[in-house]
Order: structure tokens, then sequence, then C-alpha cells
């Protein structure tokens, strides 16, 4: 089977992919194998699994463009004639630009489960949405206790587990989080990553835990993550006082990497 995933370079640029796997979680391992962390992965189309192969994906480019040219000579008969082939191919597009846009949620609206990461895009919407407790896209108490935990390394203020929070996050675990099409690119992410821990929730409500240990083990992970950039800091600011330029900066490049391999921030170059 063949996947289609995006990620962002360590220059922030915003690439995308093709992974051949046995299924979602083995694309996923193969890919972090590769120091990649995908912002979305998903099955690519019946269609586009026999053309996106390795190699393959500049012939389809350079084959869709001829096509497209072809087709420009031909626009007045699709006008006049709804029968002809435009109608058609008008659809098709349709559905791809569907496809693309709906990157983050199934062909139900539910938001596709992600690991904890940074969130990226505009950043005064994330500044936002943790400013108001993320009150802007969840109305439930317990998603909103959840999203507090959402990216990996920040500080996090005392959290209370009372009864009905208790008795919502059980519920909403067996429950799926729906994505607008109208929400943002930030939004949806955030709505991933929850869903992502609705999952871990039900997972940990198995093992024998309950709601108050679970959420003790992400304020004790996240207090782990923060120290773990502390100290990852230090030796980074260390290591330059006593190393050359161009050996600090691989030193950080490995650095950077590794932390974003655990979904935390990155570290400027000392």
């Amino acid at each position: 089977m063949k996947f289609i995933y995006q990620y962002r370079t360590s220059k922030n640029e915003l690439r995308d992919g093709v992974v051949s796997a046995s299924d979602r979680e083995a694309a996923f391992s193969q890919l972090k194998r590769d120091g990649i962390k995908p912002a979305w992965l998903k099955e690519a189309p019946g269609f586009w699994n026999k053309l996106l192969g390795k190699g393959k994906r500049w012939i389809v480019i350079i084959a869709l463009a001829l096509v497209i040219l072809f087709l420009i000579p031909f626009k007045a008969l699709e006008v006049v004639d709804g029968e002809i082939y435009g109608s058609k191919s008008l659809k098709i597009q349709d559905e791809a630009n569907s496809e693309i846009s709906d990157r983050y949620s199934d062909s139900l609206g539910n938001a596709i489960p992600l690991e904890r990461k940074q969130i990226w895009g505009d950043e005064a919407i994330v500044r936002e949405g943790i400013g108001c407790g993320w009150r802007n896209i969840f109305t439930a108490e317990a998603d909103r206790l959840f999203a507090r935990f959402v990216q990996p390394g920040f500080s996090i203020e005392r959290v209370l587990v009372t009864p009905d929070i208790e008795e919502e996050m059980i519920r909403l675990s067996k429950e799926r989080v729906a994505i607008k099409p109208d929400d943002f690119e930030e939004h949806k992410q955030v709505k991933c990553i929850v869903a992502g821990m609705r999952v871990e929730f039900q997972e940990y409500l198995r093992a024998g835990g309950n709601a108050k240990s679970y959420v003790q083990c992400l304020v004790d992970r996240q207090n782990y993550e923060m120290q773990l950039l502390k100290r990852e800091k230090s030796a980074l600011a260390d290591y330059a006082k006593t190393n050359t330029q161009d050996s600090v900066r691989l030193k950080w490049s490995a650095t950077n990497q590794r932390l974003r391999n655990m979904g935390l921030p990155v570290l400027d170059c000392p």
C-alpha cells in the first residue's frame, strides 16, 4: 500500500511525499526511522496508489499538464454542451481539491488522530487558542483539558480534575472529534491531536488506569519535556564555548532533529 504524507523540514519548508508500507502504523514507523514526523498521513486513493510510486511523480505531473493544455481549446464546448467531457473533468477536479482540503479528517468529517506535536501555522491563532483555553474550538471542559497538553514542552498551570470532568473524559474517549470545513488549519491540528489523546486515554483506561492518574501522567510528561529542553539548551551552550562554529552548528542540527522526533520545539543556535 502507498501512503501520502506532509511534513516540515528543518528550514520550516512544507514538503509532501509518498511511502510504501503494509499499513498505517508501519508507514509511521518507517517515517520515524527516517527522521520524519509527518503532520498528516493517509492512504493514497486507489488511482494514485498506482501512479505515485517512487520516481513517478514528475512523470504524472508532466502528463497531467499536457492533458490540461490539450483540453484548453475545448473550453467553449464544455460551456455549450454539459454532456461533453468538461462537466466530468470539473467533477474530478472538485473531488481532488476536496481530498487535499480534508487531509485532517476522514470521509465522515471526523478528526484523524495525531500524536502530540508543535502546531505550525499562524502563531497569532495558536496564541489566541492558548490564551482562551481553546474555548474557541472546544465546548467540553474535558477536551479543553486535553488541549492544554497538545504541544509538548510547555509550562502547564495547576490542573484540577473534578468528578464531572472525569466522567466527561471517559464519555468523550469513546466518541470522535468533528472537524468543520471552515476550521483554521491550526485548529484542525489541535483537534486531531486531542482525538489522538482520547484514543490514548481509552487505552490507558483499558490497562486499569483512571482519569486523575492519566492527567497526572500528562503533567509528569510535560514536566519531563520541559526539563529535557532545558538540559539540551544548557548542553548546547556549554558545547559552543569550546568548539568551532561549524561543529556547534552540526551539534545544534542533530539536537533539533532529535527534539523534532519527540514533537518538542527546536532551539536557537547559540
